[in-house]
């Protein structure tokens, strides 16, 4: 069992973290999501978690464009 099926198969989580490779949203992030599972690469959770130390739960929500 290789790459994304073995994240599948009887993975009760309902958020994964994965490697951000080039192809990592066709392989990895994409089938996640299909399987009703939230797909968050390496660099995405740190930037979250640097927001979150800099500013608190109010650094956690989404930023607006003007």
């Amino acid at each position: 069992m290789e790459g994304t099926q073995a994240l599948l198969t009887g993975t009760v989580a309902e958020a994964v973290i994965a490697d951000r490779a080039y192809d990592a949203g066709e392989w990895v992030i994409e089938p996640l999501q299909q399987a009703g599972k939230q797909g968050l690469s390496y660099s995405a959770a740190c930037k979250i978690i640097d927001r979150y130390e800099q500013g608190g739960m109010a650094a956690l929500a989404p930023k607006t464009r003007r």
